[in-house]
């Protein structure tokens, strides 16, 4: 569907999958750039996507998160990691990133050595 809301949610979505990493990216002010009210654009987006705009800014940093513990393992710290993916807050992201895998960024890290 080629309509004007969707151009609005997709380019959210550029966004998003561009800035990730920029701690402060916010949500708010992207759907508060675009002409549409901001629940009609919250509502469009979860339709769209099946995930809130800050649910899915979360998803795409813990999955970015999930490749940088895969391909870094132990040489990066997890503060580095969440920081490398938009997070200020270590106790934030492995909140996050619990939600999102079921299991906290370090067991995530070590699952591999067992």
């Amino acid at each position: 569907c080629n309509n004007p809301l969707n151009n609005a949610i997709m380019g959210i979505v550029r966004v998003i999958n561009k800035e990730y990493a920029d701690s402060r990216l916010n949500v708010t002010d992207l759907i508060k750039s675009s002409d549409y009210a901001e629940d009609y654009l919250r509502e469009g987006f979860k339709k769209q996507t099946g995930l809130t705009p800050i649910g899915f800014l979360h998803k795409v940093r813990v999955e970015h998160a999930k490749t940088l513990l895969d391909i870094y393992g132990k040489s990066q710290s997890i503060a580095e990691i969440a920081a490398a993916c938009g997070y200020d807050d270590v106790v934030y992201f492995s909140k996050r990133f619990k939600a999102y895998v079921g299991v906290s960024p370090e067991f995530y890290r070590n699952r591999k050595e067992k």
